[in-house]
């Protein structure tokens, strides 16, 4: 390939070497080099998916940070017990809070990056096509809608505890429990966006476009499986 930038938030411009033609690639998301004047545009179908798995990564992200302070109050925890004799009220209540939150917003960047467990010994010899058909069936007809469910009963959930003041009745410190759920609803909505990615990037893969895989450092080696 010959020289190559990053346009917009979203695409990848490059110049083919030999041909001379302009080509994109749809898988990045920041600027990295500003010094071109060629302009892109990108369908509705394409764009999509794009911001989509833009957001989901953020969370994903802002997910594996909230480690941070998990092992910060587990840590205090163990030494104000043992060397002060004073074990905290709220370090139990807080880790697992922490820790389920963690959790659900890497939920979606899971799927984004295919990190989710499957029976693949079938589904990797076939073509991507038929690999895109089989996820387009399994995602629009059985996990969108009961993700969606899920998503509905979480919400009644969240509304449930914030009207009723519910409390965790965990420890002294007792906190009300809505935050969390928030967090929770949170990370069902970027799951279920992650899924309408899904399925679109199948359908580009049915009318023949070039649909990025996610990158190999981000992969798991299949040796490593």
């Amino acid at each position: 390939m010959g020289g190559c930038a990053e346009i917009g938030v979203y695409v990848t411009w490059c110049c083919d070497s030999v041909s001379g033609e302009a080509k994109n690639k749809v898988d990045c998301f920041f600027f990295n080099d500003a010094a071109t004047t060629e302009i892109y545009t990108l369908s509705l179908l394409d764009a999509l998916p794009i911001s989509i798995e833009w957001l989901t990564k953020v969370f994903g992200y802002i997910g594996g940070f909230i480690i941070a302070p998990l092992i910060v109050s587990m840590v205090w925890e163990v030494i104000s017990r043992r060397f002060f004799d004073a074990p905290t009220m709220w370090a139990y209540e807080l880790s697992y809070m922490l820790m389920g939150t963690s959790f659900i917003f890497a939920l979606a960047y899971a799927l984004q990056l295919r990190r989710h467990i499957r029976v693949d010994f079938l589904y990797d010899s076939i073509s991507l096509k038929k690999q895109s058909m089989i996820d387009l069936v399994g995602f629009a007809i059985l996990v969108l809608p009961g993700t969606i469910l899920l998503l509905g009963g979480l919400w009644d959930f969240l509304v449930y505890a914030y009207e009723k003041d519910l409390r965790s009745g965990q420890s002294v410190w007792n906190p009300v429990v809505w935050p969390v759920r928030v967090g929770f609803v949170i990370g069902f909505v970027l799951l279920v966006l992650q899924i309408i990615s899904e399925i679109l990037k199948c359908i580009l893969v049915l009318m023949g476009h070039d649909v990025p895989r996610p990158a190999a450092e981000e992969m798991p080696a299949r040796n490593e499986l």
